[in-house]
């Protein structure tokens, strides 16, 4: 069973690898909460970590837009936090890459699944 849930978790998410649109930090994973919970609990895992993942995007897209057209404000805070040395930290550690902590997210909804049992009873 194990080995099914790390199959079934590699084999789902990599193609988001392949198309660039997720790191293999995230497949790989997706694919050792296969193994140790289960294929029974990636569905449910996959579906918070998409939401989860989501509502961050959209809360950036949001942000950038309202800060654009309404955040004048708010523009020598921006600035002072791009200057300051922990984002610098932040960005360095980043290495270029950009995109959402989609790992993170799933890793609240494997919290789930495994506080909350009946989210894999289907």
């Amino acid at each position: 069973m194990a080995l099914a849930g790390l199959l079934i978790g590699l084999v789902v998410l990599l193609p988001g690898y392949i198309f660039g649109w997720m790191g293999a930090g995230d497949v790989k994973f997706f694919a050792v909460l296969g193994f140790l919970l289960g294929a029974k609990a990636l569905l449910p895992i996959w579906i918070v970590g998409s939401l989860l993942g989501g509502i961050h995007a959209l809360a950036i897209v949001g942000s950038r837009h309202w800060v654009r057209n309404y955040g004048y404000p708010l523009a020598s805070l921006q600035t002072s936090i791009n200057e300051s040395r922990l984002w610098q930290q932040v960005l360095a550690a980043r290495q270029g890459r950009v995109g959402l902590p989609y790992a993170a997210y799933m890793a609240m909804g494997a919290l789930l699944v495994v506080f909350v049992p009946d989210l894999t009873h289907w």
